[in-house]
This record gives structure tokens, sequence and C-alpha cells, in this order.
């Protein structure tokens, strides 16, 4: 995608009708690792494409787009005689595409003081440079597909991109400072010839679109758990779960699930669900101890004591016993303790809140 943007800017042409450069930039790439030959090749094949099917139209790029050949996959701009190098190549270049910012020279995991660092690097840089100068970086995720490190501070503008397989590619605008329009957007996008892209249509997924479709499918599978009907409702799975949890507080389902934690979930008015078992709250926690037993605290997914107090097996106090709790996202059985009853997802599924 970063050769597609090059080449874009670098004609000053739109990029997807989403990013319009003010006009043609010129663009330095510098690639960070990998073979040589395996870049030229992808390049070429971008460059091709365009000059075969824009340059007619008036857009060429007029060696307005470079490639740093000097060092090769080896550039540190923690380097003082690499910057001093690469400043002399930057006099009109007004655009930086690099990466892996790994292997920019950053160290470490991403903390705060060592982003701030890399960002000296950076302005020492523009500092050798006459004219403005901005950086696109490259940056892979984690393990967890979420950026590595502290950076969402940093830059004016965070793109989160990602492949979904079968020739497609999901971009997340995580943070867009200077465009609200595109701020907190997701674009799906297909694979087009000439290594570029188009806009995948697809219809808004909107709260009502969540809650439409729960019903619709709790209202076909009359009694289903809730990992049955979850792969029939589009949107991520956080927020499915706050739809189904709003629809059981507002009374439009009912859960019969017999064992706290669980979910048998039913349309309220379809006459085959069990009257006797509906309830159209949501389930209680049981404490532990006589003294809380009166007491009902709402939650979304209910603890089930194993091998605890519950049971008469085990004396320690109550905001010690080990509890076990199904996620409210995938479903999965977790333990936690009565001490923190407000823990409704899996530590998997908290983590992806959180970042």
């Amino acid at each position: 995608m970063a050769i597609d943007w090059a080449t874009h800017f670098s004609a000053g042409a739109s990029w997807l009708d989403l990013l319009v450069p003010a006009r043609a930039l010129t663009i330095m790439l510098i690639e960070n690792e990998g073979p040589r030959p395996e870049f030229r090749r992808k390049l070429r094949r971008r460059l091709d494409a365009w000059n075969e099917l824009e340059g007619p139209l008036g857009r060429t790029l007029e060696g307005r787009l470079r490639v740093l050949s000097e060092p090769w996959a080896s550039l540190s701009l923690r380097d003082p005689s690499h910057r001093q190098a690469l400043a002399t190549k930057l006099a009109d270049v007004d655009l930086v595409i690099a990466g892996p910012l790994s292997a920019l020279g950053t160290e470490g995991g991403g903390t705060l003081d060592e982003i701030r660092e890399f960002e000296t690097f950076m302005r020492a840089t523009r500092e050798l440079v006459d004219g403005p100068l901005a950086f696109l970086l490259i940056h892979h995720p984690n393990r967890a597909g979420q950026v590595s490190g502290a950076w969402e501070r940093a830059p004016d503008t965070l793109v989160h991109v990602q492949d979904e397989g079968h020739g497609r590619t999901r971009v997340f605008w995580q943070k867009v400072k200077w465009c609200s329009a595109l701020h907190k957007t997701t674009h799906h996008l297909v694979w087009a010839d000439g290594d570029t892209y188009t806009v995948e249509e697809r219809e808004e997924i909107t709260e009502e679109t969540m809650v439409d479709e729960i019903l619709e499918a709790v209202r076909e599978d009359g009694g289903a758990s809730w990992s049955k009907i979850r792969p029939k409702v589009r949107g991520n799975d956080g927020e499915k779960a706050d739809a189904r949890d709003r629809l059981i507080r507002g009374g439009q389902l009912v859960n019969t699930a017999a064992r706290e934690g669980t979910f048998k979930l039913w349309v309220s008015d379809d006459p085959a669900a069990p009257r006797a078992e509906s309830s159209t709250g949501l389930a209680r926690v049981s404490a532990a101890t006589p003294e809380r037993e009166s007491e009902a605290v709402r939650a979304t997914v209910p603890t089930v004591g194993r091998h605890g107090a519950q049971h008469g097996t085990d004396y320690r106090g109550s905001d010690e016993i080990e509890h076990m709790y199904e996620c409210i996202v995938c479903d999965a059985a977790y333990k936690t303790d009565l001490a923190h009853p407000e823990r409704l997802r899996c530590a998997t599924c908290a983590e992806g809140v959180a970042a």
C-alpha cells in the first residue's frame, strides 16, 4: 500500500478519493528490509501499470518518485553519519516513506521515552534539510494485531492496515488529527490489477443494524446460545455483546439459561419461550456468605462457584474465592474472584478493549 500511496502522491493524484495531495509531491522511498530485486520487481509492476493507465491522462511521475539505493535495508536514523548522508538526498523531497520502523533506529518496545528519543532523530534529520519534510513510517503490528508501542500520541495520522485474505484489505483510520471525516472510520479495500486497490462498497454497520440482526437471529433460533447467535450478526464482537445486553435490559430479549453465566436467548414475544423461567433482566451474582445472600448485584455474566464456599469446601474470605465467568465476547470460561465482579471479559478480549 505504501508504494500505491507514493505513486498517487508523486503524480498529484487522489488515492481512492480518501487522500488528496495539495500538489504533486517529491517522495523518497526507503525500503529497510528484504532483498533489493524483489522490491524492484514490485515497484516496477506498479509503475508500469500507472504509466499504461494514467500516463496518457497526463498524470505522470516525472522523476518525483525516488528510492534510496544506499545503504540498502540498513539505514539507521540513530547514526549521525546516516542522517547526514540521507539529508544530502532530500534537498527537494517533500515526503519520506520508510519502514519498517523497528529497523530505522528505534530501541526497546516503544515506551514514551523511547519514542521521544526517536523523534529527536527525525527532527535532527529535518534540521539538515532546507525545506519542510514529512515522514510516513511503516510499523509492523504486535502479536495481538495492534500498533506496537505507545505511538498513538506521536503522529498526526495513525492508520492500521490489516490483510483480510482473499484479495481484501481493511484500513482503520485510528487517528487523523486534521480530518475528522476519516478519524475512527474503516474502509474495506479489494485488490485490483496493477498492485492497487478499489473501495469495497459495504452497508454501514451501526448499533441499529446489530440490534435488528440479533433479534432476527434469535427469532429464527429461539433458545440458542450466544456462541450460535454471534456469528450471524455483523460487527465488532464487543459491540455485539453490548447490544445484546441492552436488549436484555430493555425486555426485548429474555435469557432462560439454567446455568449462571451462560445464555439461552429468546425474543420476548416468542410463544415458544419457557415463560416460567424467562427473565428480562440481567442475571444476578450470587454472593458466597450468608449475610450477602439476600443482595442482588446486576451483572451481564454472573459468577459460577467451583470448589468454593458455595459448595462448603473452602473457608477463605469471600473476596478470595475464585469463580468461573463466561466471557461476554467469546464465551470462553475464565477465573476471577468476588472482589472483581466487574470483570466480564476474559484477559484476551479485555486486552482488545483496552487497546
